[in-house]
């Protein structure tokens, strides 16, 4: 299985991807903003500890940490010299020469990898760029798959979707059930 991070993008990558479309205060999670970044969720931790670009929002200590979207991206560019930019558009050439996820589909060979979030109940792997357009709360862990490997987690999850989603429908209606009740008659059920 291909390393889950790091990995540089190129503006243009990023471009093809949507990623300038995207709302600029949109809230992402540490991993999202390490993806983008090129970089790994302990650096930006170390980056956060010594005060150092992409600020980040916290409610309180120990809540999640959240970057602005708009915040990774200037940090991008903060960070980008040309040396990088070309390491950046290496690392596309050589680790995905897809520039689009349908293309990566399409013609991926074995060998080729994407980044995927794992979204709903049962973890079903999406695109990495569409997965940034669901709510915060749907977004899960960011990995690099092969072409392979996301079809067959892809099937599996599909396989498991219909039992997640009757658990989550009989755990809603016994909550909704035992809400009902007087206390009593919760206690007892």
């Amino acid at each position: 299985m291909p390393k889950s991070l790091p990995r540089s993008f190129s503006d243009e990558f990023l471009r093809s991807n949507g990623i300038f479309n995207l709302d600029p205060e949109m809230l992402l999670q540490p991993a999202e903003a390490a993806v983008l970044l090129g970089t790994t969720t302990m650096s930006l931790e170390r980056a956060r500890k010594a005060g150092d670009p992409p600020p980040f929002r916290q409610a309180k200590p120990r809540a999640a940490v959240r970057y602005v979207l708009s915040d990774v991206l200037a940090a991008r560019k903060l960070h980008r010299h040309t040396s990088i930019a070309a390491v950046a558009k290496a690392h596309d050439d050589g680790l995905t020469h897809h520039l689009t996820f349908n293309h990566f589909l399409g013609v991926g060979s074995a060998e080729d990898v994407w980044p995927f979030m794992s979204t709903g109940l049962v973890g079903r792997p999406v695109d990495f760029f569409f997965a940034l357009t669901l709510p915060i709360a749907e977004r899960k862990d960011v990995r690099w798959l092969t072409l392979a490997n996301y079809l067959e987690a892809l099937r599996l999850a599909v396989n498991a979707e219909p039992y997640a989603e009757l658990s989550h429908e009989r755990q809603s209606a016994t909550s909704a059930y035992a809400a009902g009740l007087p206390s009593k008659e919760r206690l007892r059920s």
